[in-house]
Parts: C-alpha cells; structure tokens; sequence
C-alpha cells in the first residue's frame, strides 16, 4: 500500500508537492549519487540471482517413467513479491535523487535559438522481467529508446522516440563526397585506348559542388547533369569513381586511380578521362614538361654555345660570347633549374652552371668543352607509378635516342607544394 502511495504521488505531484519532497532529500554530492546508484545495481542483482535460483530449485525433473496427469498452476514463491516491489524501490529513489540533482543544478544552461527537430513517439507493452533500457542519442539524427518499468508485475512499457532526419543535413551529407573534385576537368579521349599516351581534349567538365556538372565540347555544345557517388569491387580491390548522369561521355562512371589521383578513367581506363584543368596539371603532364626542361638544362651544360673568338680567361679558364638564343641573362637560367629540380641535383647543376657560365654588362659567356649528356624522350608520354603525398616516378614510353639508355626515367618530390626532380636513371639498354 505504500508503495502504491508513493508512485500516486511521484505521478500526480504538483510543484509544490515535489518541491516538498526534495526539500526532505539532503544535498547528495556526485560521489555519493555513484555510490547509491552501485550499492542498488548490487542489490538489485543479488536479489534477482536468489530468484533465479529458487525457481531452478522448483523445477521438475521428470524421467523416462514419469507420468503427468492433470494440470497444476504454477505460481511464484510468496518472497517473489516483495523482492520485485523491493526493485521498484530502488528504482523511485533513483527518480527522486536525480529529481533533486536536476533543480540544484538548475538544468543546462541553453544559449541561443535551438531548434529541435521533430519526433515521432511509438508507445508499445511487452512482457518482460523488471529491466530499464536506455540507448543514448547520439545527435546524428538516430533513433532514440528509453524504456520505463511501470508497476510491480511483468508488463513492461516502452517509449520509443525517432528524430526526424533534417533534410538539410541529409543534402548536405549526400554531396560531401564531390568536394574533392569541384573545379574544371578537361575531357580526353583517345582513338587507339591509349589516352595516357595520345588523348586529345575534347572538351570542358565543371564539376559544382551540389552535386551537378556542366560538360561543354570543342564545339560550344552544353550539357548538364548530375553527379554521384560510386564505389565498385574489382579483383578484390575496392575502387572510388563518380557516376555520371547523361550520355556526354564513353560510358557513366569515371574510376579513381591511385597512380593518377588527379585523373578520373572511363571505359576500360584507357579509352578516356577527365584530367584537371590547365592551373592543375596531371602529375603525367608535370612529369613530361619537367622532364623536357631538364633535358634544356643538360644540353646548356655538355654542349658547346659559344662563338670561337676568346672573349676572356679568369682563374685560368677561358670564356667565350653565347650564342645561344634561348637565354637573355644568366639569371634565366639559374631561374630553370630553380624550377625543375631539387635536393641534391638542383645543387649539382646550380654549381655547374655558376662554373661554366659568367655575366659581363647584360652579356653571357660559356667556357668551352664538352660532355657525355642524358635526355629523355617524352613524346609517347610517360607512365606513373610509386605515387604518394610526397613522390612519385614518371618513366618515358619511349626510349631514349641513344639506344643504351633505355627509357629514362624521373623521381619527382614535392617542394614549398610543388613537383620537382630529384633524381633521374637510365632504363634497359635498347636494340
């Protein structure tokens, strides 16, 4: 009867009532609240051990022989009441203390407009022991369950409340994956399957950032449609790409590489691709034109540019007029290698330079003689491989002019957020 009173007056208290009830309560600190809150769980298993164990003892064990004939109406022991009203207990003291943690806290404090989503309530009843299931929300939009035990018996009712998604969170949540790929691609394709080697621009893709695109060809023809994520196993291996709508390209969806990671691949991979635009180069372009100015750079150094007639000698060495066409100062030329290479190859041929070549009022001289030189030949392309944040190598399809040099090949690293060359190698002898 007067646990019955009790939930009467926790259910139909006013403020007042209540506010007499926790003036009763002591000021609990945390530590002690954690200690209540054990010291129950404790009980609360104890005492449910002790009834499991007295059911199992009242159990029939039954052979082969037994006959059973009639029915009896099992209950539970006489102590099972008590013991359950003893668990509902325990569970109004756990309402009641953290009824007063709450108005002496005064709540959390709210700054500012904050609106929540809408929610759903599902009421349910289903038969169940005397348990408490709670599953916190995350804030990520997921459902939310709090269960609640009502009375001393074994019915058990259930809350459940779902937020509703926010569709804003939802759109913004769709279009987070095209963020790396916003900005202007150029369109290749290539006749013999080989773009990496012989694709030609056929166009312009602006990719935005919700999610559509804009494709205009060499002719001025615009297309849009939209973009979306897509993700395919091959090999066991699984490969990011972008599915676009529409028939403006050869085939839908565009494959990210690893090798390549500012090229996307359709059809077979070398059939087609969107590459960056001109301000963003594809390491295979970098590679190439930095390839191409190293092979000026060397040429500047083992050959001869000079007239025959001796312009001057300083510290023994001879110094003759550059006739070269190509370079105005002597600071054009520290200015390539500067912007070409890196590391240890920038200071060997930063000391080269400064050892073969001298400056006189706006005049360039060259010493004479000559070396042994090494050029690649990037007019097949090149082929990229070892590819991370900080490196990468390009090899030449093509092999060098000079057949025991093989296909040259470059390693580039990254300096101050740009790609140069570090080093360079011979490939198999050729012919």
């Amino acid at each position: 009867m007067k646990d019955k009173k009790i939930f009467d007056i926790l259910e139909n208290a006013e403020n007042d009532t209540m506010k007499r009830l926790i003036d009763k309560c002591p000021e609990i600190s945390d530590e002690q609240l954690d200690r209540i809150f054990v010291m129950s769980e404790k009980k609360f298993r104890s005492r449910k051990n002790s009834i499991d164990e007295a059911e199992r003892d009242e159990r029939i064990k039954m052979t082969e022989g037994d006959v059973v004939e009639g029915v009896e109406h099992s209950r539970r022991p006489a102590w099972f009441a008590p013991v359950s009203a003893a668990a509902s207990m325990i569970l109004v003291a756990g309402i009641a203390v953290g009824s007063v943690l709450m108005l002496r806290n005064k709540g959390p404090e709210i700054v500012g407009n904050v609106n929540n989503p809408p929610a759903v309530t599902v009421t349910t009843t289903v038969v169940s022991g005397t348990s408490v299931t709670v599953t916190d929300n995350d804030g990520s939009g997921t459902a939310t369950s709090f269960a609640a035990v009502s009375g001393t018996g074994d019915k058990t009712t259930t809350t459940t409340t779902e937020a509703v998604t926010d569709p804003a969170k939802e759109e913004a949540a769709d279009t987070e994956f095209i963020k790396p790929y916003v900005g202007r691609w150029r369109y290749q394709t290539s006749p013999n399957n080989t773009v990496h080697i012989d694709g030609v621009d056929t166009g312009t893709v602006d990719i935005y950032e919700d999610a559509t695109y804009t494709y205009t060809d060499k002719n001025g023809n615009v297309s849009t449609g939209t973009v979306k994520k897509a993700v395919e196993e091959i090999g066991g291996t699984e490969l990011f790409g972008l599915d676009f709508s529409g028939n403006s390209f050869i085939g839908h969806r565009a494959i990210y590489v690893e090798s390549a990671p500012d090229e996307l691949h359709f059809g077979n991979g070398d059939a087609a691709r969107i590459v960056r635009g001109t301000a963003n180069k594809t390491y295979s372009e970098t590679a190439a034109e930095k390839m191409d100015n190293f092979d000026r750079i060397e040429g500047l150094m083992a050959v001869e540019h000079h007239s025959s007639e001796l312009s001057f000698s300083e510290n023994g060495v001879d110094y003759y007029r550059y006739t070269g066409s190509e370079f105005g100062s002597l600071a054009e030329i520290r200015a390539l290698i500067e912007d070409t290479m890196t590391g240890d190859l920038r200071d060997e041929y930063m000391g080269e330079c400064e050892s073969r070549y001298k400056e006189r009022d706006g005049v360039i001289y060259q010493s004479r003689g000559q070396r042994g030189t090494f050029s690649f030949d990037t007019s097949g392309g090149v082929v990229i491989s070892e590819v991370n944040d900080s490196r990468f190598t390009a090899t030449a399809v093509n092999a060098n002019f000079v057949p025991a040099q093989g296909r040259g090949s470059a390693v580039f690293k990254k300096e101050n957020g740009e790609w140069k060359m570090s080093g360079y190698s011979a490939g198999e002898p050729m012919g």
